[in-house]
């Protein structure tokens, strides 16, 4: 009991480092943190906590369960970005215990270790457990549910899990189903909640993880090790047979899943159905599910390939042992490894959340976090062969893994300052190429910051390797990637937020607006985190007409635009109207207007920020 309390104490440090350290520091980032949390803030407003709204008009992107949150977070913390994230903090903590528990469960409890911490300090979950998003919770909710199956199925059949047995009978139930009705039942419920987080999904993908990892475990024809490739290629395709594929359908208990799952998400999507005619229901799964797995939205596409790079920096630092651990995985499932079942499993986690989300046509980098800890325990696990079987880990793989990382530091100690510095005619180089000026200035400083924790974390993994001690070289690691996602998240992000302009936008249109009698439009400069923080619609002029009828409704009417833009409209605008602030745009190059009619109390009021 006092390793297991030991190791929960180190991942909770590591979390409450990695993910509260300055949590609520940083205004919010646009697009999808200011689209859901000025979502949440007019529920909050209206009192309501049914239907989304944002902008005034229905928001169907996402079901209720990231606004709820952030509405508890609003009664306990006030309002504050803080209050928004906080639970996608919690819920990113829980996610990392629970990759720690699922590691005892299925490997020991070193694995869990490693496979928490990597949760912890990997780049992208780090991302959204300090984000006011949903993927926080989505990740969560998917792996729990699939920690049920497993604690289920070792319920029934602990000996095929731990590699005693691993030949299945041919008739009857598959013998790594759960136990009982109720595992079934309290999986399903699980899966409900993540249907509330972000619809179909949330039971359709893991489901389908349980259902691959079932098929592959039935029995088949045995075969001798003279058996043709083609033999071979039969008996692994024989596992997708109609009969066998709804006979495991069927044994998966379809019922039960369907009845749990409607009892958690049913009345909210009946109550929302009832408020909203049907809108909401036909606008979420038609344009937000089902559309945006046939066709590409909003820019956000890429090959079949594209969550392959995003992997390896999203699961940065610890994508550095990415080849090792594909290459032991493999070992380990084709050679009847004693960890064969759970790497199985594993393997087919990761497998149907990645290739789901590859075959959709919008793709985003967030949309296979749900597979992080397939592989934060898959890279644990070859870890822990390094650590104890060092004589079968080649020396060379190792050295490159360990390497890359310490170059990594190099490069951002090195190439951030040079990009940052370099000038071309005396204006910096990347402001030649449409980049804020804000970004070139901040790079040096940054690069320095981000690359200490790879460059001596990788340096001394590497000396504590090459002295036999790899336990230590791995704890270095683990230490290093925390240190780096927190100035990555807590230090660097802190900086460039001072650059972030709608806030202060927002402020002098609160200061012009005591009477309340202020309408807010832009041109062509959409930004949600002008919704948040001016906390009022913020109208959409699209024709030369929309401007001139914006302005003519009221003396008191403001419109943000940038100063490119301004100057295709100057012609269009009353003459009266002038630019009562202007600000540096971030992070692409360009300024940002606040055009309005002079009044009198601003005339004293610096509007020109730089």
């Amino acid at each position: 009991m006092k390793r297991i309390f030991r190791h929960e104490t180190w991942i909770l440090i590591a979390a409450l480092i990695a993910f509260f350290t300055n949590l609520g520091a940083t205004r919010l980032w646009d697009e999808d943190e200011s689209f859901f949390a000025a979502t949440a803030a007019e529920m909050h407003q209206r009192g309501e906590w049914t239907v989304p709204y944002f902008n005034g008009e229905l928001f169907s992107h996402k079901p209720p369960f990231m606004y709820w949150m952030m509405l508890v977070g609003y009664e306990l913390f006030g309002d504050s970005e803080f209050a928004v994230r906080f639970w996608s903090a919690i819920f990113g903590t829980a996610t990392a215990l629970l990759t720690y528990y699922l590691g005892r469960r299925l490997f020991n409890a070193e694995v869990g270790l490693w496979a928490g911490l990597a949760m912890t300090s990997s780049l992208m979950f780090d991302v959204v457990a300090r984000a006011a998003t949903a993927d926080s919770f989505l990740v969560f909710f998917s792996a729990l549910s699939l920690y049920a199956f497993v604690v289920g199925s070792q319920q029934r059949n602990l000996a095929v899990w731990s590699g005693d047995d691993t030949e299945t009978p041919a008739d009857g139930p598959h013998p790594l189903l759960p136990s009982t009705w109720w595992t079934f039942a309290a999986m399903y419920a699980v899966m409900g909640l993540a249907v509330l987080v972000k619809g179909p999904i949330g039971v359709l993908l893991p489901t389908a993880t349980i259902g691959l990892f079932l098929l592959c475990t039935s029995p088949g024809k045995p075969l001798s090790e003279s058996s043709s490739w083609i033999s071979k290629l039969g008996a692994a395709l024989a596992i997708f047979h109609p009969r066998l594929f709804f006979k495991t359908i069927w044994q998966m208990k379809p019922l039960t899943a369907i009845a749990m799952v409607t009892l958690v998400a049913g009345p909210w999507f009946l109550a929302v159905s009832m408020q909203t005619g049907g809108t909401f229901v036909l606008e979420f799964l038609g344009i937000h599910n089902f559309g945006r797995f046939m066709n590409s939205m909003d820019g956000h596409s890429g090959p079949i390939f594209y969550y392959l790079p995003v992997i390896m920096i999203g699961f940065f630092p610890w994508s550095i042992f990415a080849l090792q651990t594909l290459r032991d995985t493999a070992q380990r499932i084709g050679n009847r490894d004693h960890w064969r079942i759970p790497c199985l499993f594993l393997a087919c986690w990761a497998s149907v959340f990645i290739g789901f989300f590859s075959l959709a046509s919008t793709k985003l980098p967030n949309y296979t976090l749900t597979a992080y800890p397939a592989l934060a325990l898959l890279t644990a696990v070859f870890l822990h062969r390094w650590i104890h079987q060092t004589a079968t880990v080649p020396v060379g793989w190792i050295r490159s893994a360990l390497g890359t990382f310490t170059a990594i530091g190099v490069l951002l100690v090195v190439v951030c300052p040079v990009l940052g510095l370099w000038r071309v005619e005396g204006v910096p180089l990347l402001t030649t190429v449409g980049v804020s000026t804000a970004v070139s200035e901040q790079l040096p400083l940054a690069g320095l910051i981000l690359g200490i924790g790879p460059l001596i974390g990788g340096i001394a993994a590497m000396m504590l390797a090459k002295r036999g001690r790899p336990q230590q070289a791995v704890a270095s690691i683990a230490m290093a990637s925390v240190v780096f996602v927190t100035c990555v998240l807590a230090v660097v992000a802190v900086r460039a937020d001072r650059h972030q302009t709608s806030a202060e936008i927002a402020d002098t249109i609160k200061f012009l607006d005591r009477q309340g009698e202020v309408p807010v439009a832009q041109y062509k400069y959409f930004r949600p985190s002008l919704i948040y923080y001016t906390r009022r619609p913020v109208a959409p002029c699209k024709t030369p007409k929309d401007i001139r009828d914006f302005f003519a409704s009221s003396e008191h009417a403001v419109m943000i635009t940038t100063a490119k833009k301004h100057e295709s409209i100057k012609e269009l605008l009353p003459s009266d109207v002038v630019i009562l602030e202007q600000r540096p745009q971030f992070p692409k190059q360009g300024t940002v207007l606040l055009l309005g009619k002079q009044p009198q109390r601003l005339a004293g009021r610096n509007r020109t920020t730089y």
